[in-house]
């Protein structure tokens, strides 16, 4: 909203309340009462978070029924029914603008149900505030509505570098939603912009070996299972997604492993095929290559190569549907055939379904069925024998995960059971009520209780409904209340509630522009973000308030050097006066100089009112690189200082490594004795570092300073460290975390973990000049440490921690006893701390 006074209006003929929580104001009309005297308001420049609670009366209610705001540059209140009556003939508008801030009218369909409750939390927005369109995409409803939010994810599974989509896939290996837990196997260390893959146990209805669910499921499934097992399996890699292609509509049609789709559809003419349907919130694109790798305009193409916004690729072959080649952003491409040397997915001929997954630098990772019962066995690298028609594991497996569909107190659970060799198990209880899942982890007072409720809600929405508790606790001490609606766009998410049903509740509130991308971000504390794109849908304007009056924000302009380009070409941070004038603060320019050999970026950056110009470069190697390991990998650095960093990279077999890495340290392409050091790492076939040496430049050569030797267990964790000098220091780990360590003191340390996996305590031993150290832990159900007890001897402190609903500290207890307090204001604008003193 722009600057002024603001007149607010209630109609209906129903009960309604609308709240501007930062500007305490609150307008209240019980059903049947007479109009609400418009309440005026000043409002400075930007976005409110508004609260309207609506219950609908059908007996009441009129066919029109909303809020409205209207900016008036008059002393007196303007005539609200003008703007209410069709019938009336309006007074003098001039400086006058109307505002509606919700029209509540209600389908007869959806007559017998509120469209608020004090449950819900409101209505929920979906429309662009500053848009005069009414095509909102909130408004929108998409035909798969009825099924739920299809489950989405990019090809790399649990990848923070993930940019393509708002709702990554579950990662945790505990499972979630749809389901019962992810294990992270399988890669290929030698690339280097690879990632591993996640094998997922099906959490509910993953027995049918079926790809789409019924008229109420929540998700996609594409579990399979053997036909001995009644439990599935998926597995989420990069060489899983598929492509089809239909030469009539010229559209590609790309599939997940979850069994989700994503839509691309090429024009007449064109080798470019956008996302389309409600595929057009994502930032993938696909282009149509001929046999030569050519742009294919015309006929059928040979390749689909789908690119990501960081410029990974995706190649498919447009006859058979899978990947070809994965393409990295520098240029780098690994055949599937190359691949498959590293990685191997063996599958049931008849049903599809995963048996086993090889690794070369991870080992085995079975599948072993058993009527209502499965279980996951992994094997280290040294147990497995691989020839061209089978892979099979010898001795005890190194770790076993199973899952058994049983009834327990008369319910139907899946009881999930994880051991590792001459470690203790870890039990946990997965439940389906419906769309609600409990999952309870933990034996005992210790079972941590997370409870995940997903229901549909009118206006195709739906809630996910998130909290953690403690298995005699009633309250949750974490709740987020997630919603989404269905568009033209697919799934958006509207808000997010921390705090849920509870006062200190706090709303973020989100809407969308024509590409069903984010343009506005309203926070709780009456702040906000506001997204502009381009036609690409790239961001070109990211904006926040400014204490000083106007925005404070980023311009962003793109290189578009290749296709699908997301790299930016200019940053610029700028302040925006309310008059719409901007003022650089602060320009980043990049330049990209991309070759067969070596991949550069140079980046300058100047400040207002400065005329010094820093200067930083980065270099790959590009995927000419005479030594494969070395392609895509970093080659140079330098920063504004003009220190750089240089890396080369060669073959070797010492230290029981095969690749050799060298980064050298200098300034402006020279050594400086005395201050330009060295670093050697040697690098294993798995990626695990054997040994790292540390040199520096006397003025005559490179002299050694310190080395240190490692030693991994089979799972890939250090265990041993041996430096140069012959000290020691070793690690013994557990699922949860390291179990004893010893340093080059030979001091130990011990620690322990409660059935939920938390770490309870540590013990340090006795050294003759400090006696026994014993530290002992209490945790909430969302894992923050609320006490910490320590014993030095016969010495005892305790310390202490309170939170509130939404998770901040509102108190701490030192170990003389000593409080200090912090409160919040409502707008969250306001922190207020009260130190033991009182001051």
């Amino acid at each position: 909203m722009k600057r002024g006074t603001y007149f607010l209006s209630l109609d209906a003929d129903s009960s309604i309340s609308l709240a501007i929580p930062f500007k305490n104001v609150e307008l209240t009309k019980e059903a049947k009462d007479l109009s609400v005297k418009p309440e005026s308001v000043v409002l400075e420049q930007g976005y409110y978070w508004c609260r309207i609670v609506h219950e609908h009366h059908a007996s009441l209610g009129s066919g029109q029924e909303f809020c409205i705001a209207i900016l008036s540059d008059k002393a007196e209140a303007p005539d609200i029914n003008s703007y209410l009556d069709p019938n009336a003939t309006p007074p003098d508008r001039e400086g006058e603008e109307v505002i509606t801030l919700v029209n509540l009218y209600r389908d007869e369909e959806e007559e017998t149900t509120s469209s608020s409750s004090s449950e819900g939390g409101g209505v929920d927005f979906g429309f662009d505030p500053k848009s005069s369109s009414s095509s909102s995409s909130s408004s929108s409803n998409s035909s798969s509505s009825s099924s739920g939010p299809e489950e989405e994810g990019c090809p790399c599974p649990c990848s923070c570098k993930c940019e393509e989509e708002s709702a990554q896939s579950e990662c945790d290996k505990n499972g979630g939603p749809n389901s019962a837990g992810g294990h992270s196997f399988g890669g290929n260390p030698d690339d280097a912009d690879d990632c591993e893959g996640m094998l997922e146990v099906g959490g509910e209805n993953s027995g049918g070996g079926g790809e789409g669910g019924g008229a109420t499921s929540f998700a996609t499934f594409s579990f399979r299972a053997n036909p001995q097992c009644s439990i599935g399996l998926r597995y989420k890699h990069p060489l899983e997604w598929t492509c089809s292609w239909d030469s009539a509509s010229r559209q590609a049609t790309v599939k997940r492993p979850t069994g989700s789709s994503i839509s691309f559809r090429a024009a007449a003419g064109s080798a470019d095929a956008p996302v389309s349907g409600g595929s057009r919130k994502l930032n993938y694109r696909v282009r149509l290559l001929n046999q030569d790798k050519s742009p294919c305009t015309d006929g059928n193409p040979i390749y689909l190569d789908m690119v990501q916004s960081n410029g990974s690729t995706l190649r498919f072959s447009a006859s058979t549907g899978k990947v070809v080649s994965l393409i990295s952003s520098s240029g780098v491409e690994t055949t599937a055939e190359a691949y498959a040397a590293k990685l191997q997915v063996n599958r049931h001929p008849s049903t599809g379904a995963i048996q086993s997954i090889w690794s070369q630098s991870q080992g085995l990772l079975q599948a072993v069925p058993e009527g209502n019962k499965l279980t996951l066995e992994w094997y280290s690298p040294s147990q497995v024998n691989k020839t061209a028609r089978s892979v099979t594991a010898s001795g005890t497996p190194y770790k076993t995960v199973s899952y058994e569909n049983t009834v327990k107190d008369g319910e139907p659970v899946m009881l999930i059971t994880e051991q590792r060799q001459g470690m203790p198990a870890f039990r946990t209880e997965r439940k389906v009520e419906g769309n609600n899942v409990t999952i309870t982890q933990g034996e005992g007072d210790e079972r941590i209780v997370r409870r995940i409720e997903r229901n549909f809600l009118p206006g195709s929405k739906w809630e996910m409904i998130e909290s953690y508790r403690k298995i005699n606790e009633e309250t949750p001490v974490s709740c987020v209340r997630t919603v989404q609606k269905s568009t033209d766009g697919g799934w958006l998410t509207i808000s997010s509630t921390e705090g849920y049903d509870t006062p200190l509740a706090q709303t973020t509130l989100y809407t969308y522009n024509d590409q069903f991308r984010v343009s506005l971000e309203i926070k709780p504390d009456g702040g906000y973000t506001r997204y502009e794109y381009d036609d690409q849908g790239r961001v070109v304007l990211e904006a926040t308030p400014w204490a000083g009056g106007g925005e404070k924000g980023t311009r962003t302009t793109y290189a578009d050097l290749r296709f699908n380009d997301f790299r930016p070409a200019t940053e610029r941070e700028i302040i925006i006066a309310q008059d719409g004038t901007e003022t650089v603060l602060n320009q980043r320019s990049y330049t990209y100089e991309d070759s067969h050999e070596v991949n550069r970026t140079t980046v300058t950056e100047t400040a207002l009112g400065s005329d010094e110009v820093h200067t930083s470069i980065s270099e790959t190697y590009g995927e000419a690189t005479q030594y494969p390991y070395a392609r895509g990998r970093q080659k140079m650095s330098q920063g504004i200082n003009g220190v750089q960093t240089v890396y080369t990279y060669e073959a070797t077999t010492d230290h029981g490594a095969t690749h050799k890495v060298t980064s050298t340290v200098q300034a402006n392409g020279s050594i400086v004795p005395g201050q330009s050091t060295r670093t050697v790492q040697y690098v294993a076939e798995n990626g695990t570092t054997t040994r790292q040496e540390q040199y520096v430049h006397t003025g005559e050569n490179w002299s050694l300073i310190t080395s240190e030797d490692y030693e991994y267990d089979v799972e890939l964790r250090r265990t041993k460290t041996t430096k140069g000098n012959g000290r020691i220091r070793t690690t013994e780990w557990m699922c949860c975390g390291p179990l004893r360590e010893t340093d080059e003191d030979g001091i130990t340390t011990s620690y322990a973990y409660n059935s939920a996996k938390q770490l309870v305590e540590t013990i340090r031993s006795a050294t003759e000049t400090t006696p026994e150290t014993i530290t002992s832990y209490i945790y909430d159900a969302a894992g923050r440490i609320i006490s910490t007890r320590k014993d030095v001897g016969a010495l005892t402190t305790v310390e202490s921690t309170e939170y509130d609903d939404l998770g901040r500290v509102i108190s701490t207890t030192d170990i003389l006893g000593r409080v200090t307090r912090t409160q919040y204001s409502d707008n969250q604008l306001t922190t207020t701390i009260t130190n033991p003193s009182g001051a």
